[in-house]
């Protein structure tokens, strides 16, 4: 195994991606707000930079991004505590559009996800597993903070749980992610099981992704669908799921998992989801249970 370089060898990263790590946004009161962005690159990386330092240089594409940057189109962040420097972009329409929404998740991410080829050329690749992981020690630091449990007591009376048992979902709104058929298994749990009725309220975190693209848009709507279908056909304490379309801060999230008796991560097909090991590491207490869909099971680091 190669020993890690000291800490002197150590040069600051350059990160190149499409999505950035934080955006900006107005909020209705016209003041400008900030939030962390979701999925495993953002996730993890951040957490990278956080510590080496360095430049991340991304598609500036919140409402007010432009708003807070230098001449250079710069901003430190993160912007509670920051630490290395994001580099912003701005893309045309058009740009956007036919690159991103287009070209790379409509025909690259969806082939390269999925890739079967013979050998060519004659020439040997060596390929080896590498996990991403999370940022341990900071979940656990706000796992373990004082703020935990006036945390998860908020969380309680925003989302209006009244039930016993809580469970949870976190995930992009895509189509790679088994939402649809998450719910669809919670369904049948409830038809099976009468006595959970009443008693089991699961907490589905879907951050919009991609809303542009037209299988995406389809997908969103029909768990909206779905949603409100199972709500309304077991009605009892505002029926048993309570779905929020929009991000959680870290700290939230971490109250989140610790508040839930179950996560369930049901990927149909994924690289490497980052909400397993988020959950593991917020549950220091040594309770609560994980749900990994096939997909995930086998998959060295993948929980």
């Amino acid at each position: 195994m190669m020993s890690s370089p000291a800490p002197a060898q150590r040069r600051p990263l350059v990160v190149v991606s499409n999505r950035e790590p934080y955006q900006h946004f107005r909020n209705e009161d016209g003041a400008i707000g900030w939030s962390p962005t979701t999925g495993g690159v953002a996730v993890a990386l951040d957490a990278l930079m956080r510590e080496r330092g360095g430049v991340w240089i991304a598609h500036g594409s919140g409402s007010a991004d432009r708003d807070v940057v230098d001449d250079g189109d710069r901003i430190m962040v993160p912007p509670d505590s920051p630490s290395y420097r994001l580099r912003r972009l701005w893309l045309s329409a058009d740009e956007a559009s036919s690159y991103y929404e287009g070209f790379a998740n409509e025909g690259l991410w969806p082939l390269c996800h999925e890739a079967h080829h013979g050998p060519h050329g004659g020439r040997v690749t060596a390929v080896q597993a590498v996990p991403i992981g999370v940022d341990y020690d900071r979940i656990q630091g706000y796992a373990r903070g004082q703020a935990l449990e006036a945390d998860m007591q908020r969380l309680v009376a925003e989302l209006r749980i009244e039930t016993p048992f809580v469970g949870v979902g976190v995930d992009r709104l895509d189509y790679t992610k088994g939402i649809p058929e998450r719910l669809e298994a919670l369904d049948l749990l409830l038809k099976r099981r009468p006595d959970l009725r009443g008693r089991l309220t699961f907490v589905q975190i879907g951050v919009p992704s991609r809303s542009t693209i037209d299988s995406y848009m389809a997908m969103e709507q029909a768990i909206d669908q779905k949603v409100a279908e199972i709500n309304a056909r077991y009605p009892v304490s505002g029926g048993p799921i309570r779905y929020r379309k929009s991000a959680l801060k870290i700290k939230r999230l971490v109250a989140l998992y610790r508040l839930a008796d179950f996560c369930v991560v049901s990927s149909l097909h994924d690289g490497m989801n980052l909400v397993a090991k988020e959950f593991v590491a917020a549950r220091d207490d040594l309770d609560g249970v994980l749900v990994l869909s096939e997909t995930r099971r086998g998959r060295p680091g993948a929980a």
